[in-house]
């Protein structure tokens, strides 16, 4: 087997190439996930506002606390961001002129 000519312009051209593939995928990578989580936190924005108002004032607390402690090594479960989340859902769903709710998450999902 002969060893790889690092000053071939065709290696350098394909290396070129491969390095801009997986530039490219880790970006498609990222805006999928960002598109999941915008549904992930629309959906969970819609779930807080539907209950809330059944289960009383230290809704927000123990629902954090019971993600938190299922799901200690992620992120975002406070009180605060559950607070967001509604407000994310709330916001978006009584702007008539943004459209519904599947208009509004194909706009979301284009960017």
């Amino acid at each position: 087997m002969s060893e790889v000519n690092l000053f071939d312009l065709e290696y350098k051209k394909w290396i070129s190439e491969l390095k801009i593939k997986i530039r490219s995928t880790q970006i498609k990578a990222a805006i999928a996930i960002n598109t999941a989580l915008i549904h992930f936190y629309w959906d969970l924005g819609k779930m807080i506002s539907e209950k809330q108002t059944a289960y009383g004032t230290s809704f927000l607390e123990q629902v954090s606390k019971d993600l938190k402690g299922e799901f200690p090594e992620m992120n975002g479960f406070s009180v605060t961001n559950l607070r967001y989340c509604k407000l994310f859902y709330n916001y978006l769903a009584n702007h008539p002129q943004i459209g519904d709710e599947s208009d509004i998450v194909k706009r979301l999902s284009k960017k």
